[in-house]
């Protein structure tokens, strides 16, 4: 039996231009490594669901080594940067003055 983390996964690598013009890499984990299978099974099972999400039409994708500390950095990284920003009352004020000069658009 596999520990926590230590089994195959998929992963979806988006290669893009920054603004500077350098090339960036960005690997996002699509799969949970399966914990409580054993490493040939995790390994089939991972097989699996890669073939589906190809054939769903998904480009880039990598099946990756069973590794605890690179699929630990990277749901890190995916998680700062789907962390949702808090509306502050700056924001809110902003849409209400939005919203008041659009109805006095619509009076003249």
């Amino acid at each position: 039996m596999a520990k926590k983390y230590d089994n195959w996964y998929v992963s979806k690598v988006d290669v893009t231009r920054s603004n500077e013009g350098r090339l960036q890499a960005l690997e996002r984990p699509l799969t949970r490594p399966e914990g409580s299978k054993s490493l040939t099974e995790g390994k089939r099972l991972a097989r699996v669901s890669l073939a589906r999400m190809k054939a769903m039409g998904l480009e880039n994708l990598v099946l990756c080594k069973p590794d605890h500390k690179r699929y630990s950095r990277l749901l890190r990284e995916s998680n700062k940067r789907n962390k949702a920003k808090r509306m502050t009352k700056a924001d809110i004020a902003a849409i209400m003055a939005d919203g008041v000069t659009e109805e006095k658009k619509g009076e003249v």
